[in-house]
């Protein structure tokens, strides 16, 4: 192991909570404060990263850290024979249909080409099997998030039936969902009938709904600011990855993050040009734009990746009458040439990123989603949502949801004349927050201790119900 590693008796050997980090550094003293929690509850936590930045962190605090980028060294040398090889083996011990498709969060989220991707997938699915064969691990926790390392471990913990959890979202203050696997599956919801509802459960939910519209929060970005920002992160990676020694990912960042910087620079200069003021009079369905490379997209939706194809799909599904109004994201990640081609449609209106998208809920006649946020806070409005894509909340009743994109035109028709029971979504979004865990990550002050008790008892429950499963097919 690197020299950094810290290798005390009592915690190298079992590890009740194997912590899995980034390439980049969390917030300050993230994962320090959530080992520190389970220390104090009579558990051993450990870090895998690929940040040496992070891993530094924990090693001085002694806090079991090991941090990929030093540890595993990626063969450069390996033949594409042998490479093939490799490959198809993986594939078919941990049911993995296609590497290539495997690695193509972490392709889109750092440029990397994909034949070094796929060695790095090689060489961390040998480093892992090796120390999980060597390390007694309880559970793995870990944000959302598809590089490599990160679904290595993901594949590897659950085909030796070791319990996952993953951060999910924090819908409502001081809640937040847990998953076990990457596909953030909903998994301890209990739907309860409006009548089934407590009185004071009802009450919450009228506050709750009326002060959700009236908040309309919105991620935006000052221009100035942001850019700025943007600049001092890029900067400082460059920093780091000449620090550590890392050439081959400078000169990546190098050729891809300071490129995008200034195409992102220039593109929402230009993009002005293509922006329409959207008419809240007219008939129209709103359809939101998710970042391309996000893992909501690569991992969970990655037929829809070409969006720009789906939008103009999408308005020829509508009836004569109808715009389609797209936002992209804060972010502006759809190219120029991609704004051209929706301009082109005469029925889609390509609206600024910085419109906010409460207003274009409120006036829409119904949602197209994928999966996004836009679908929950749709919701709060009783609009139609129409679901095209792994949503998570897809299959409960509060959408419509379309197996078949051909089948597209006809869900569509319904969404427009349908209206939402108002009673069974305000019983959805009841039982959902009961069903949520104490505590959220996405706060500015993070209650380390309620989140970690979360943990422990969602760790505790996947045990559970493993074990009855086991003992019912025994």
């Amino acid at each position: 192991m690197g020299q950094d590693v810290v290798t005390t008796p009592e915690n190298i050997e079992k590890i009740d909570f194997l912590l899995v980090g980034s390439h980049y550094s969390d917030r300050p003293g993230f994962y320090r404060s959530l080992a520190s929690q389970f220390s104090e509850r009579g558990f051993t936590a450990g870090l895998i990263t690929a940040c040496y930045e992070e891993h530094q962190e924990l090693c001085k605090d002694g806090i079991f850290s090991i941090c990929l980028s030093q540890e595993v060294k990626i063969s450069s040398s390996l033949a594409d024979k042998t490479l093939k090889e490799e490959c198809s083996k993986l594939e078919n011990k941990y049911n993995i249909p296609s590497l290539r498709d495997f690695v193509f969060t972490e392709m889109c989220y750092y440029g990397e080409p994909r034949n070094y991707l796929l060695r790095k997938a090689v060489a961390y699915f040998k480093w892992a099997e090796k120390f999980f064969t060597e390390h007694q691990i309880g559970c793995v926790v870990q944000k959302q998030g598809g590089e490599v390392h990160r679904r290595v471990i993901y594949r590897l913990a659950k085909n030796l039936g070791i319990p996952v959890i993953y951060f999910g979202q924090s819908l409502f203050p001081g809640k937040m969902l847990l998953h076990s696997d990457e596909m953030n599956r909903l998994e301890d919801f209990q739907f309860k009938s409006w009548d089934e509802i407590k009185p004071e459960d009802k009450e919450w939910i009228e506050k709750y709904i009326t002060q959700f519209k009236k908040d309309k929060g919105i991620f935006t970005y000052s221009f100035v600011w942001d850019q700025e920002a943007i600049l001092v992160k890029i900067i400082r990676k460059f920093y780091l990855y000449a620090k550590e020694g890392d050439w081959r990912r400078l000169r990546i960042a190098v050729r891809k993050r300071l490129n995008k910087y200034l195409l992102q620079i220039a593109n929402r200069v230009i993009s002005r040009m293509f922006y329409s003021k959207p008419s809240m009079e007219s008939p129209f369905i709103y359809f939101p734009f998710h970042v391309p490379d996000d893992s909501q997209i690569t991992i969970r939706n990655p037929q829809f990746y070409d969006q720009e194809f789906l939008a103009r799909y999408i308005a020829r599904c509508l009836p004569v009458g109808y715009k389609l109004y797209v936002k992209e994201h804060p972010g502006s990640y759809l190219s120029l040439r991609e704004k051209q081609l929706l301009r082109k449609e005469e029925n889609i209106v390509l609206c600024h990123p910085k419109i906010n998208s409460h207003d274009l809920i409120r006036h829409a006649k119904a949602v197209i989603i994928i999966n996004s946020t836009v679908g929950f806070e749709a919701l709060h409005y009783f609009k139609p949502i129409v679901v095209v894509g792994n949503w998570t909340f897809r299959g409960i009743g509060i959408s419509f949801d379309v197996n078949n994109l051909f089948e597209l035109s006809k869900t569509i028709k319904p969404a427009l004349t349908e209206q939402p029971d108002a009673n069974l979504v305000k019983a959805f979004l009841v039982s959902l927050k009961n069903s949520c865990w104490d505590g959220s990550i996405y706060t500015r002050d993070i209650n380390y201790g309620i989140v970690v008790d979360s943990l422990i008892k969602k760790r505790d429950k996947l045990i559970s119900s493993a074990e009855s499963k086991s003992s019912v097919g025994s």
